[in-house]
């Protein structure tokens, strides 16, 4: 496959199996800031780096502390949030929020650690881990993830995540055919 980039380019591929690739890429002049456990390079800017760090932070923590008003107020009113791997998306605040509750009832200690990120112009890439344990599973899942962040200001305007739903099912112990209870 050959790939055209431009500066500050984020593109995404999506495998016809379903399974979710994600290919980021930004030329070293595009401006870029990264941070990963042991680095962290110049500003891109385009909103702080400390900006940047405060919005995956508050991100993570949301998801993982179920703080859905925390998670809602990072978004601007009019934001969606994308699951590629349900194939779901929640339109606005209110349902952004919702779903950081949604995913608590359901998913026993449901987590997200951030490994990764970098931020090129108004869009953030966030590499992470997503765990807990889905309903009727017999075993916990640890799932690589990628998420991808358009920002309007300093707001999220868009947020989509992509990972293995096959892997978690599978690490989970349930069936490929597998469906959230009561949908």
């Amino acid at each position: 496959m050959n790939w055209n980039w431009t500066k500050g380019t984020l593109a995404v591929a999506v495998a016809s199996a379903g399974v979710a690739m994600v290919m980021l890429a930004a030329p070293a002049n595009a401006g870029v800031e990264a941070t990963s456990s042991s680095t962290v390079s110049a500003d891109a800017g385009h909103g702080t780096q400390q900006h940047t760090r405060a919005i995956v932070t508050t991100w993570e923590s949301a998801w993982s502390e179920n703080r859905p008003d925390a998670m809602a107020a990072l978004f601007t009113r009019d934001a969606t949030y994308t699951d590629l791997a349900f194939g779901a998306t929640w339109h606005g605040q209110a349902e952004i929020g919702q779903w950081v509750t949604k995913t608590h009832s359901a998913i026993k200690n449901a987590r997200v650690k951030v490994s990764s990120f970098f931020r090129g112009d108004n869009q953030i890439a966030i590499q992470w881990t997503f765990s807990g344990m889905m309903p009727g599973a017999t075993k916990p899942f640890a799932v690589p993830a990628t998420t991808i962040m358009k920002l309007r200001g300093e707001r999220i305007v868009t947020n989509a995540d992509y990972y293995n739903l096959a892997d978690l099912l599978k690490q989970s112990g349930l069936p490929a055919d597998w469906a959230v209870p009561g949908n």
